[in-house]
């Protein structure tokens, strides 16, 4: 364990250390046996501290502990706040838990952060920034702009379809970083020969232990549509995006074009990722106010405020306004998300707010109003 996990698990309760290996090593077993059948030995390392930790706590309380790992991974498929452990107030709602079946959750992904383990948490972070690096000595900011909004809205792809995105790019280098965003498709989410693709949002779908179709993304698995929108022949040889960029970047970057359209339909100018993403959108009103947004699709509002707590918002591109932007999807799943995210920011500004997209929405049209009478 490097200085700075070390200086971060001292930040953490011991019970929320245990969670953090637990969700990290279900993280690294998905990876691991991604093409296997079966669970085979080594696990990985930080389920198994996470599981001997987790002992240790429930004989300390009297409580039956998980048998094995097996037992464990029943355990993460049941609710977090069952387990009796010592977590922050408001940091576990009532219907949370690490595993959807055999896929871990938004949540899991969530605690596996929470650690600040720099390798594991950051590698999208780092991608990006290798990116943003690239488009800068370029001086092209908007071939940043094309490189991301193709791993959001092309999460799977065939060879061919690869091929012709990487004719896309004109930069080699950004060509080189395209072919490290995607890695071949698991066979083990094949059937019959062929993958299936979501509906929602084009990930490919996986499998449950059942064989039901599902996409990775629990959104759109809420929405319950299971109907694939294309099935593609294991002879296409299709790539997947990887994890962390799945999660990180695809994910809240559907939520952030969503929110660019429906601004872009009142009126208002729209810039995507400004200043090299700096923050999401900057948003220009007609009387020339200026907001900046900042798109979270983040399952768990307590985890979510203690990773903002480490980035205050960035004040250039200059802003008169700025917003952290939750998907209204997460209101229907935990109505106090705002309040509980706000409780826990600690980095507080009169000038930044937290809202969900049709409030901002709402807002917008607001000031549009309130700038038509000046």
């Amino acid at each position: 364990m490097d200085a700075s996990h070390s200086e971060a698990a001292r930040m953490l309760r011991p019970d929320e250390v245990t969670v953090h290996l637990i969700a990290s090593g279900l993280i690294m077993l998905t990876q691991q046996t991604q093409d296997q059948p079966a669970l085979t030995l080594p696990y990985p390392e930080p389920l198994q501290r996470g599981l001997n930790r987790l002992v240790l706590a429930c004989l300390r309380r009297n409580r039956p502990p998980p048998r094995s790992v097996m037992d464990l991974l029943n355990w993460c498929r049941e609710p977090l706040i069952t387990w009796g452990l010592d977590l922050p107030d408001g940091s576990v709602a009532d219907y949370e838990r690490l595993l959807d079946d055999q896929i871990p959750t938004a949540t899991c992904e969530a605690w596996a952060r929470s650690g600040a383990d720099i390798e594991a948490n950051l590698s999208e972070e780092t991608f990006m920034h290798e990116v943003i690096t690239i488009c800068i000595e370029s001086d092209d900011p908007e071939a940043y702009t094309t490189f991301r909004r193709m791993l959001i809205e092309r999460p799977a792809l065939t060879a061919l379809e690869f091929q012709q995105a990487l004719g896309e790019l004109d930069i080699d280098a950004l060509q080189e970083r395209l072919k490290e965003a995607y890695e071949p498709a698991p066979r083990s989410a094949a059937h019959n020969g062929q993958w299936a693709t979501c509906a929602i949002c084009g990930n490919l779908m996986l499998r449950r232990r059942r064989g039901e179709l599902i996409c990775e993304d629990e959104q759109c698995r809420a929405q319950g549509r299971r109907t694939p929108a294309r099935l593609l022949p294991l002879r296409d040889g299709v790539v997947w995006l990887r994890r962390d960029l799945r999660r990180y970047i695809a994910m809240p970057g559907r939520a952030e074009l969503q929110l660019a359209a429906d601004l872009e339909k009142l009126g208002l100018q729209i810039a995507l990722w400004p200043a090299f993403d700096r923050y999401d959108l900057r948003v220009t009103f007609p009387d020339k106010t200026v907001w900046a947004i900042d798109v979270k699709d983040w399952s768990n509002p307590f985890l979510l405020a203690r990773s903002v707590n480490n980035k205050p918002f960035p004040n250039d591109p200059p802003w008169d306004r700025a917003f952290f932007v939750f998907p209204d999807a997460r209101r229907a799943q935990r109505p106090d998300y705002v309040r509980a995210f706000c409780n826990a920011l600690r980095v507080h500004s009169d000038r930044v707010e937290a809202c969900f997209a049709r409030d901002l929405l709402r807002r917008a049209k607001e000031q549009i109003e309130r700038g038509s009478h000046a």
